[in-house]
Order: structure tokens, then sequence, then C-alpha cells
């Protein structure tokens, strides 16, 4: 089965974190993706672009770490 295109997947999870935080392993558990897939790919780079932002922003490797779309996002409906 082949995996969903890449703005797909981001859009999905601007979506998904759209009102709230949530953790790799949710975005991992929901998206059906690993967690180091969901990290380099998706979350790092959405983080360095300003599409989400981490709750804990001083503290990256913090074990209830969350994210969620930041304000201001543009998410394709």
């Amino acid at each position: 089965m082949r995996k969903a295109p890449k703005k797909v997947v981001e859009e999905t999870i601007l979506c998904l974190c759209e009102e709230r935080f949530l953790t790799l392993d949710d975005l991992a558990e929901l998206l059906n993706r690993s967690k180091d897939s969901l990290r380099n790919h998706y979350i790092n780079p959405m983080l360095e672009d300003g599409r989400i932002e981490a709750r804990y922003k001083n503290v990256p490797t913090h074990p209830l770490q969350g994210y969620r779309t930041a304000a201001g996002a543009k998410i394709g409906k």
C-alpha cells in the first residue's frame, strides 16, 4: 500500500493539531507512521517553518512534548 503524499500528511497534521496539543505518540498512532519518520520528515520541518508549535519550546526532548497548529497557519480545507 502506498503512503499518502507529503502534502496530504502535512494538512492532516495541521487539522489534527488545530485546537489541541498532540504528542508524537498520538500522531504516530493516528497516522499509522513511525515516530522517527514523523519527527524527521514532518514535525521538525513544520516546526522550523512555523506551521506548528511545540508545547515546551525550550525543552525539545520533554517527555510530554506536544504539538499544535500555530496561530495563523494556513490549513487547506
